[in-house]
């Protein structure tokens, strides 16, 4: 079987900075009111810019390792946490330690039994107060109650998620009904370029295959298991 693994990986980094500065900057909710001929707003504007913020990146895999660069590229400094990913250049710290010092946490891990509910109501207490959270990952990686308390109560500034934990419907209406909270329907990866250069790579590895060939490396699925 072939697979295309981090196929993806720019085109959902491209969208959680979108996210990132959309949620800092206000954009849907202050488009919104211009919308609805509310130009006056303007009077009331109180977000901040992202450049000089501090962005703690969880999982500097194919898609955390674009971020961090795009976030350094905005003017943003960029901590990291990851058990298995090193990166000698930036600074990593441990979960704990990441929430403390980010202004803005974005995840980036898988889903397993270990990061379900990654950011509850306790790691929440953990974070700057006023932080940004963003999701481009998995829904299920946050307590979406204790998410949508905090950013109602303040203690979070903002949430970003292009996916949510779609098994709990109640727990969707209840966020996206929160005005500094940006929730797109998993769209990230769903560009045109993207599924363009997927379409011709598959195309290309299959036709590899038929003539006896590798295709490229990396995308045997579980090629290990194979031997």
């Amino acid at each position: 079987m072939l697979n295309l693994p981090g196929s993806n990986a720019a085109t959902v980094a491209e969208h959680t900075l979108m996210l990132i500065l959309a949620v800092t900057r206000g954009l849907v909710e202050y488009a919104n009111a211009v919308r609805a001929g509310d130009w006056e707003r303007r009077s009331s504007y109180d977000r901040d810019e992202a450049r000089g913020k501090t962005v703690g990146v969880v999982g500097l895999g194919n898609v955390g390792r674009r971020v961090a660069a795009m976030c350094e590229a905005c003017g943003m400094q960029v901590v990291y946490a990851d058990p298995a990913a090193s990166d000698p250049s930036r600074e990593r710290l441990d979960l704990d330690g990441l929430l403390a010092r980010a202004d803005i946490v974005t995840l980036h891990c898988q889903l397993d039994p270990t990061t379900r509910n990654l950011i509850d109501s306790t790691r929440i207490g953990r974070m700057k107060p006023g932080a940004v959270l963003i999701n481009t990952a998995r829904g299920e990686l946050v307590d979406q109650p204790a998410v949508a308390s905090a950013v109602v109560s303040g203690r979070l500034g903002g949430y970003g998620a292009d996916l949510v934990n779609r098994e709990r419907p109640e727990e969707y209406a209840m966020l996206r009904a929160i005005p500094n909270v940006v929730i797109t329907p998993h769209v990230s990866s769903l560009t045109q370029t993207t599924y363009r250069d997927m379409c011709v790579r598959s195309v290309r590895n299959v036709l590899a295959v038929l003539r006896g060939e590798s295709p490229e490396a990396g995308s045997i699925f579980n090629a290990a298991a194979i031997g």
